[in-house]
């Protein structure tokens, strides 16, 4: 890997989807917030929601190469203690006949458990990250208009609504 080019970092945060709007508002909208104001980073995120063994929000960002290990400790270092502070309620763990691995616990922080970036030409890559960095941004928004605690339910219906006026 060349140390001038790009690489696109996948990203699990496990939280309890009933607090998925705080954790965007006060964690990761933060967090980026953070370090693109430091200029070390490219800011640009795309955030997806997953239940897949466990409630979590994959995020997926663009880093260059030589700045890939850095970021990777202001990410944890980050969540980590973010954690720490707001931990979210945990949930009954979940037994899926589909699968013989249980779901990973609340309040932690994955890498690499899902490939955002497939077999895209370079152009249509950038196109697709910009689109879904798009979709991002009405999720941070509604995230923002939101205190306390809502349903998860309520905070995907605010973001579609928000799609929508899009």
């Amino acid at each position: 890997m060349k140390n001038s080019t790009f690489v696109y970092i996948n990203l699990s945060l496990f939280y309890n989807s009933d607090s998925w709007n705080f954790l965007v508002r006060e964690g990761i909208t933060r967090f980026f917030e953070s370090v693109g104001s430091t200029s070390t980073y490219d800011a640009k995120f795309v955030l997806m929601f997953s239940f897949e063994r466990g409630d979590n929000i994959r995020i997926t960002t663009k880093i260059k190469g030589k700045l890939v290990d850095r970021f990777l400790f202001d990410f944890d270092f980050f969540f980590q203690e973010f954690m720490i502070r707001n931990p979210s309620e945990k949930k009954s763990v979940h037994v899926h006949l589909q699968s013989v691995f249980l779901e990973f616990p609340v309040n932690s922080v994955r890498y690499n458990l899902y490939e955002y970036v497939v077999k895209y030409r370079k152009a249509d890559l950038h196109a697709i990250f910009s689109h879904m960095h798009a979709v991002t941004n009405i999720i941070v928004e509604q995230a923002k208009q939101t205190t306390g605690k809502i349903s998860s339910r309520s905070f995907r219906f605010g973001i579609a609504a928000g799609y929508l006026r899009a």
